[in-house]
C-alpha cells in the first residue's frame, strides 16, 4: 500500500464544494506522482539528465515525456510528446514537424507554425 504524504483536515467538509473538489484534484495529482516515483526502475530506458554533475535519474521503462516549446500556458498545441516504443523513439506533435539533420548524429526538430 502507498504511504499518504498529506493529512486530511476535518475542517475540509465545511469548505465550499468547489474548494473541496479542487483539493481532491490536487490529492489525485499527488497520488499519481507518488505512483510514478514508486515504480520499479530496474529496467528503465528513460532518464532525466541534469546539467550539473548528478547521476541521471531513471524515470522507468517506456516513460512518456512532454516537452513544451513555448513558455506560454497554451494548450497541447505547443508540445512534443515523446516515448520509446519497440526500440524506436516516437515523437508526436499537434502540427507539422520539420526535421533537419545538423550533423551525422544530431537532428533539429521544430514544430511548424
Amino acid at each position: 500500500m502507498t504511504e499518504v504524504y498529506y493529512k486530511i483536515d476535518s475542517r475540509e467538509e465545511r469548505l465550499p464544494k468547489w474548494a473541496q473538489d479542487h483539493i481532491n484534484q490536487l490529492r489525485s495529482g499527488i497520488r499519481t506522482m507518488q505512483r510514478a516515483l514508486e515504480q520499479d526502475t530496474s529496467d528503465a530506458n528513460t532518464f532525466l539528465e541534469c546539467q550539473h554533475p548528478i547521476e541521471p535519474e531513471a524515470l522507468g521503462k517506456d516513460s512518456r515525456i512532454i516537452f513544451k516549446v513555448d513558455d506560454s500556458e497554451s494548450s497541447w498545441l505547443d508540445t512534443f510528446r515523446v516515448h520509446i516504443e519497440k526500440g524506436t523513439l516516437k515523437i508526436y506533435a499537434a502540427g507539422t514537424v520539420t526535421i533537419r539533420p545538423t550533423s551525422s548524429n544530431c537532428l533539429d526538430i521544430r514544430m511548424e507554425r
